[in-house]
């Protein structure tokens, strides 16, 4: 089997983001936004770099420096966003039990790493919808030349009482590199059922050394989960 996902507690706060680090030879282009745009990113809908958001549950500041990226569910249709990761729109809401997804942004990088490399994800979800409307966040990884494979982060029903605003915390995904090759990584969040009370995922800071590959073609990986919740994907080995 090709992944492995493990999650466990993580510190969870009110402002927060997604961290990202990587070992020896993997690196990202502006990998903290602290250029204060979005260069060397690819996006989609609505994506931006903020020093701050104000939202009903709190405010939510960059993870470190002065920047982070937000992206909310609004502006791209949910087909054209699973289009972009090379699925089908059903593969996307089948992250969330086959819930409509109607529209939603996506923030996508390409990178060239080592076996032996790891990659450390600190995410932040703030839901603003209610039930029955469940949005939800989600990540996907490109794998050699096959189809991308996606996870959901977390949704509105895992994170909040069902109605409101509720801030997530950190949570922290590692992946653990098994083939060297290139690798496309997707952040992404989505409206459920309607287009209104859109909710956010922030992303910041990326540490570490390496290559760039200007015209990426993915290849295999082994992927750990840190964060809130239960083992969810295929075990590659005993832990």
């Amino acid at each position: 089997m090709l992944y492995r996902r493990v999650r466990n507690l993580a510190s969870v706060v009110a402002a927060g983001a997604l961290l990202v680090t990587f070992s020896s030879n993997a690196t990202l282009i502006n990998p903290g936004f602290e250029e204060g745009s979005l260069s060397g990113w690819s996006s989609s809908g609505s994506v931006s770099v903020t020093s701050s958001a104000n939202l009903d549950a709190g405010t939510v500041s960059p993870f470190e420096g002065s920047f982070m990226a937000e992206l909310v569910s609004a502006a791209t249709s949910a087909s054209e966003l699973a289009a972009i990761m090379g699925v089908s729109e059903a593969t996307l809401e089948a992250t969330n039990a086959g819930v409509n997804a109607t529209n939603g942004s996506l923030l996508y990088q390409s990178t060239s790493a080592q076996a032996g490399d790891s990659f450390t994800f600190n995410w932040n979800f703030v839901e603003q919808d209610y039930l029955p409307y469940d949005d939800w966040a989600f990540y996907g990884i490109r794998l050699g030349n096959g189809a991308t494979e996606l996870f959901k982060f977390a949704s509105l029903g895992t994170v909040g009482p069902g109605n409101g605003s509720t801030i997530n915390g950190w949570e922290a995904l590692t992946v653990n590199i098994d083939v060297t090759g290139d690798y496309t990584f997707y952040f992404g969040i989505v409206n459920a059922l309607d287009t209104s009370l859109d909710s956010r995922l922030f992303i910041d800071g990326i540490t570490g050394t390496g290559t760039l590959d200007p015209n990426p073609v993915p290849a295999p990986a082994t992927i750990a989960l840190l964060g809130l919740g239960l083992l969810a994907m295929r075990l590659r080995n005993a832990r």
